[in-house]
Formats: C-alpha cells, sequence, structure tokens
C-alpha cells in the first residue's frame, strides 16, 4: 500500500506525480518502481540511497539531487538537479523531466550492474582488506612510543 504525503497528486499535461512518505508493503516496492518513467530523489543529505540501486537494477532513469555518493558513483547515469539553500531548484528538475527517457536507466542499469556484480564486489573488497593488511603490516615493522628505539636508526 502506498501512502501520499497528501491528499492530492498533482498533474500537468501528461505528467502525473506522486509523492511518496513512506511504503506499507516493501514486497511490492519493485512493482511500483517498474510503473514509473522516473525516479527522483529530493533529498538534502544522503550516504548511497539504496532506492538509487534499486531503480537502476529495473532499468529506471533517476533524477537526483547531488548527495553522498551519487554523484560520485553515476556522474554520467543520473541526471542531476541544482539544489538553492538545500531546495532541488524548480528549473533545474524542469529541465531534467524533460531530458529524462529510457536511454538514463539502461546506462544506469548498466553501471549498476558493474559495481554490484559479485566478482566485482569481491575484487574491490580483496584490494581494501590487502591494502589494509600491508598498512598494518608497515605500522609493526614501526617503532612505537616507549619501544627505546629510535625510527631513524
Amino acid at each position: 500500500m502506498v501512502l501520499p504525503m497528501s491528499a492530492q497528486t498533482p498533474k500537468t499535461d501528461n505528467l502525473n506525480v506522486l509523492i511518496l512518505d513512506r511504503i506499507n508493503d516493501p514486497g511490492n516496492f519493485g512493482t511500483l518502481l517498474r510503473s514509473v518513467d522516473a525516479l527522483v530523489i529530493a533529498s538534502r543529505h544522503e550516504g548511497l540511497p539504496m532506492v538509487a540501486l534499486e531503480a537502476g537494477r529495473l532499468g529506471v532513469p533517476v533524477i537526483a539531487t547531488r548527495v553522498g555518493a551519487l554523484p560520485e558513483l553515476f556522474a554520467d547515469e543520473i541526471l542531476f538537479v541544482d539544489s538553492v539553500g538545500g531546495v532541488p531548484s524548480a528549473a533545474s528538475l524542469s529541465a531534467a523531466i524533460e531530458r529524462v527517457a529510457p536511454s538514463w536507466g539502461e546506462r544506469l542499469r548498466a553501471r549498476v550492474e558493474a559495481l554490484c556484480e559479485p566478482a566485482a564486489v569481491a575484487a574491490r573488497f580483496a584490494e581494501v582488506v590487502g591494502a589494509a593488511a600491508e598498512r598494518r603490516a608497515g605500522l609493526a615493522s614501526c617503532p612505537g612510543p616507549g619501544s627505546g628505539r629510535s625510527p631513524t636508526r
């Protein structure tokens, strides 16, 4: 069940907008995402919004503010909107809506698949763990405080 934030759903020409407060039935979230032409993430603060990855897996184009890791990970796959004082610019949002097309969803899908593919995730994890182990080994060979040894000897 989808709960709109307000009783009214704005409509302009051929654009239907549904503003969601929450979804009571997360099992139907994929069905909801598949039913939209684009997903708008108008957050002021985020880390990495999982909904962007979920939309990407389904090939749904995303329009978003430049928050969290989105610009770093999806610079060419998400339509970004400018914010003024932490609020998305209406003109920028309108321009992004005009530009959205299925090709944006396909690009995002390809990028999300590349980032989330199990072998790629395992390789990145191994790289991070290996770098941490090398740093730890390097620190172990350095004299610590109170060791009586000078690091220059």
